[in-house]
Parts: structure tokens; C-alpha cells; sequence
């Protein structure tokens, strides 16, 4: 316990035993001490802080000298600062393990992580199906079609060489509307003119025929057999091209039935995965359902580098084409 004299009037030195504050008491300037209890001025011990005798002064009282002054305020200030200092450096240490727990409990970092970089998936084939995985075909992108969208086509036609070129007379191409242009640019001086020629293929018009894709990019192409089949049903068959081995389908929604064909890699199966439905690209469904107005045709695909089902377009007004006994094939030539 720090111990502090004062001189009284006797000439004895008298020791005041101070008291230690609390651990956070603070000091006028908020400086943390370790001494004796004081109020009012710095250094002034509460139990003398007001007056006190000096030897010799005829018994009046005058203020008393401030015990931190001269050597005990040179001797108390550092040990206050050496305090002070280790003090701090503890609330450092163990600011810095909690914030270290809290990393480790809670998971919050002190900066930017570094993140794994994603994968490259590559777009892969789908398994052959050798069973409905029991999917749910999506319908968000199923688009209504008619009829014609199977057969919409871009027409054009164009004046094409179908030979070599060679002289031709003068007067073929005076005379001819098709070669007009090489008739000016010859070396004829008129129609009449037989010695000299005109230099020029031999010319045909032809027509371009260009097919317009279904929405999504598809080409489906579409025959319809009729007495193909019995009078009071309906068939209706899926065959995908050469170049078409992803998983495709075609279902007839009508009577509370959904009757479908898929296939997919050169295999098809109808309506449920199964030995007894193995290669089977037709199915059929009664002509009063086929040909009700709230029947339609559902064309369905894999999408996507995850092959998902997706239900891409919907067929109605399936009685304009269709009557009792005709067979309906699509064949999907590309997607």
C-alpha cells in the first residue's frame, strides 16, 4: 500500500495510509490510479484537503503543502504511467483474442475470402432414357402453333447460270431480256451484227424454298396417312432425324388422358418406361377425343447443358387435319 507523510506542528512526521481506488476510478485528466483517495485538486489527501499546522505559526492554519509535490509527484507520476501503459497493453491483448473467438465461433471474417472458382460444365449428351424419369416437363416456354407454322416457308427465286459461258449471237441477246446486260457490254454493234458475239452463260429462273423455324430454332415435319388406321381411332407417331439424338416427345392431351412417344438416341418408348414399350414411335387415342375442341398436341424437349424437359409448343384445332382413321407423323428434323 503506497504510504504518503506530512510534517504536523510537533515536528513528527505522521503516515496517512491512502487507500486504493477502484479499479476503474479515474483522475481529473481520466487517468487511471493506483494512490491514495482524493477530491477536489490532484495530490490533496481527502482527509487533510483543507487545512493544516505548521510548527511555529502560533496555532493558525494555513493551506497545506500537495503531497505529490516535488519528489512524490516525480516518484507517483511515473508509476502512474507504467500503469497506465500495462493496462492498455492487456485491454490490447485480450481485444484481440475476442475478436480472434468471434472469428472462429461465428464464422465472420476480417476481410474478403477468397471463393473457389467455379467449374466449367460442359455441355454433355443425355444418357440414353431407359425409363421416364418421372421429370415434370416444364411448361413456361410452351408456345400455341398452328397447323401451318409446320409448312411456312421463305420463297424466293433467282436468274442463275445453269451452264458455262460461251458466244452467244447478237441478236440472241438483243433480243433477250434475261441476257440484256451482256448484250451492252458485248462488242456487237446491232442485232443484225454476225461478227461479232455476245459472251454469256446460259441462264433458268429458280425458286429457293427456305423453311421458317418453329420459335425455339426447331424444324418438325409433319404427314398425315389417312385409312392408315381403324376408322374410330386416331395415330399419331414421333420420329426424330439423323442429326436429332436429344430426348423429344410428343404427347395427345384430351378425355383426361395424356397418351405420348418420346425418344432419344435412336430409342422411343410410349406412354410409360417399360420392356413391353420398347422401340414403340406410335400411339393412338379415340377420334372423339382427338377431334374435340379442347384436345391438343404437346411438343416437349431437352434443354439446356442439363437436358431439361421442357414443353415447348402446343398444337390445337386438331380436327381441321385430322378424322377417324388417319395416322399423324412428326418427324423432328432439327432443334
Amino acid at each position: 500500500m503506497p504510504i504518503d507523510s506530512v510534517t504536523m506542528d510537533a515536528g513528527e512526521p505522521v503516515v496517512v495510509a491512502a487507500e486504493r481506488l477502484p479499479k476503474k476510478s479515474r483522475g481529473p485528466h481520466n487517468q487511471r490510479f493506483e494512490g491514495p483517495t482524493y477530491e477536489g485538486r490532484t495530490g490533496v489527501p481527502a482527509a487533510r484537503n483543507d487545512v493544516s499546522t505548521r510548527a511555529g505559526s502560533g496555532g493558525r492554519r494555513s493551506p497545506t503543502r500537495p503531497l505529490f509535490a516535488g519528489a512524490a509527484a516525480r516518484s507517483a507520476c511515473p508509476q502512474a504511467f507504467l500503469n497506465e501503459s500495462t493496462f492498455t497493453m492487456q485491454m490490447q491483448k485480450w481485444l484481440v483474442s475476442t475478436v480472434l473467438g468471434l472469428t472462429l465461433v461465428g464464422g465472420a471474417g476480417c476481410g474478403p475470402q477468397e471463393q473457389p472458382a467455379p467449374e466449367t460444365t460442359q455441355p454433355q449428351q443425355p444418357a440414353p432414357q431407359q425409363e421416364d424419369e418421372g421429370r415434370a416437363v416444364s411448361a413456361m416456354a410452351a408456345t400455341a402453333i398452328t397447323w401451318e407454322d409446320f409448312t411456312r416457308a421463305h420463297t424466293t427465286t433467282s436468274l442463275t447460270c445453269i451452264s458455262a459461258r460461251y458466244a452467244h449471237s447478237c441478236a440472241f441477246c438483243a433480243n433477250n431480256n434475261d441476257y440484256q446486260l451482256e448484250y451492252s457490254n458485248s462488242s456487237c454493234t446491232g442485232p443484225n451484227d454476225t461478227f461479232n458475239s455476245c459472251i454469256t452463260c446460259d441462264k433458268a429462273w429458280l425458286t429457293d424454298i427456305q423453311p421458317i423455324y418453329l420459335p425455339d430454332g426447331d424444324l418438325i415435319n409433319v404427314i398425315v396417312e389417312h385409312n392408315a388406321a381403324s376408322p374410330d381411332v386416331v395415330e399419331f407417331r414421333l420420329e426424330s432425324g439423323s442429326a436429332v439424338t436429344w430426348w423429344k416427345q410428343v404427347g395427345l392431351v384430351g378425355g383426361g388422358d395424356h397418351w405420348k412417344v418420346w425418344n432419344e438416341n435412336g430409342n422411343s418408348w410410349c406412354n410409360w418406361p417399360s420392356a413391353s414399350t420398347a422401340n414403340c414411335n406410335t400411339n393412338s387415342q379415340w377420334t372423339s377425343i382427338v377431334t374435340d375442341p379442347g384436345s391438343y398436341f404437346v411438343f416437349s424437349k431437352a434443354k439446356g447443358i442439363f437436358a431439361v424437359h421442357t414443353e415447348m409448343y402446343r398444337l390445337y384445332n386438331l380436327a381441321d387435319r385430322l378424322s377417324g382413321g388417319d395416322r399423324v407423323t412428326f418427324r423432328w428434323t432439327k432443334d
